[in-house]
């Protein structure tokens, strides 16, 4: 027996804004607190194969839903390649519905099956659906009303001379970094697997104290590493990490895109602004800069 569950919520914020910021698998890790990254993988069957890199703060995990977007319909149906046990068919919809040029309604709908109709398990499965469904319809909202100054995003480039598989170990192997980095002082894998990890990082700051970072990363064969911190300071509500590699005539250029969001508690947004892209491109600079030196020199 096929069971249903409707969210909704109203966002003020035109409904074509609304499905854009849905639609664009790049918006998902800054918006949604599970996702460290979202793209898309290939075709099947008319369907979008989408790769999805999640985590629950304790280990990452990836999994393919295979997706279908109709922008005139202002809908995105998604359904999991494989649906996890005890389903047996897991259906998501996001719908926005316009309600005026400045208002729309987000419906997310779920349609799902369990084996054996188990009514524990569908209970069960039932909380855990209506849980995560009103975090992701809340954080959408969230993301939908957000003024655009409190959304930074930080670009820097560094071209290396080498191939994109050694620039890309030097990045991926957070564990050697103590012995590369004079500001990191320990960086521990708590999982490390298949291109996943969980790293908790100590680095020493200008001002000599410690600072301890909880990362969720993601590593894709010698083209990108996507990171998300789980531990954020009070200005920050959101802070995600896109390392893209692409090979140039004069080695690897590296590309960094850092996004942050600011939280309510950063009330001088100009002078926080400043400050976290100030603060963010000298940290990832130290990084790509060692990189760099390490494979030229090797």
């Amino acid at each position: 027996m096929t069971e249903t569950r409707v969210h909704e919520v109203k966002v003020a914020a035109g409904a074509e804004e609304v499905y854009r910021l849905l639609a664009d698998l790049a918006n998902w890790p800054w918006i949604f607190r599970s996702f460290v990254h979202a793209e898309v993988i290939g075709q099947a069957d008319g369907f979008e194969r989408c790769g999805m890199w999640t985590t629950s703060d304790e280990r990452v995990e990836q999994w393919v839903a295979m997706r279908r977007t109709d922008a005139a319909a202002l809908r995105i149906d998604f359904r999991p390649e494989e649906p996890a046990p005890p389903l047996t068919l897991m259906e998501r919809s996001w719908v926005v519905v316009p309600l005026s040029p400045q208002e729309s309604l987000v419906r997310l709908e779920h349609r799902y099956e369990v084996e054996g109709n188990d009514a524990e398990s569908l209970i069960a499965t039932t909380g855990v659906i209506d849980a995560i469904a009103d975090a992701e319809t809340e954080a959408l909202r969230t993301a939908a009303e957000l003024e655009p100054e409190r959304r930074v995003v930080v670009n820097d480039q560094v071209t290396i001379g080498g191939d994109t598989a050694s620039v890309h170990a030097v990045l991926h192997d957070v564990t050697a970094w103590p012995e590369l980095l004079p500001h990191v002082v320990r960086a521990d894998a708590l999982q490390d697997e298949k291109g996943l990890q969980l790293v908790e990082i100590d680095t020493r700051e200008a001002d000599g104290s410690l600072l301890r970072m909880r990362t969720a990363r993601v590593a894709l064969p010698e083209h990108l590493i996507a990171y998300k911190q789980l531990v954020l300071p009070p200005i920050g509500s959101s802070h995600t990490v896109r390392w893209r590699l692409e090979p140039t005539r004069g080695g690897v250029a590296v590309t960094s895109e850092q996004t942050v969001v600011l939280s309510p508690a950063a009330v001088d947004v100009a002078a926080v602004t400043a400050f976290v892209r100030r603060e963010l491109s000298a940290k990832v600079r130290l990084i790509l800069d060692r990189a760099k030196e390490v494979v030229e020199a090797s």
